[in-house]
């Protein structure tokens, strides 16, 4: 069953977040923690306050919170595709009207058929 967890603080009095380690080279890549909003890694400053998301019961909110933004990135990445193909679609489109315009101004303009004896007189 999961518990709903009370909001904690870290020591400069901000609400912990849920995030998750980036890191590559770091042996824990991948892991989530719950950190201050305000985390920033050794290297900068700011509040490093962290525990292990292993450490606590995860809320039902959270895990909502993580589904959702999952499929928040794979509609913008489908959003992104789809503009990408509109765009090559709608060039190929202007390109191809401008090709037929040439064409049938050709043809129109050729002596030998009726259209271009019609043009011509």
């Amino acid at each position: 069953m999961l518990r709903r967890r009370s909001d904690k603080e870290c020591g400069c009095k901000d609400i912990e977040v849920l995030k998750t380690l980036t890191d590559v080279m770091n042996p824990n890549y991948g892991k989530q923690f719950w950190g201050c909003r305000n985390y920033i890694n050794k290297l900068n400053h700011g509040c490093n306050h962290f525990r292990w998301l292993d450490d606590d019961i995860v809320d039902e909110r959270d895990m909502l919170i993580e589904k959702l933004k999952k499929k928040n990135l794979k509609m913008k990445l489908a959003l992104a595709g789809t503009t990408k193909q509109l765009k090559m679609s709608m060039v190929f489109g202007l390109i191809s009207l401008g090709v037929n315009i040439v064409l049938a101004t050709m043809f129109m303009c050729n002596k030998s058929t009726f259209f271009g004896q019609l043009y011509l007189k």
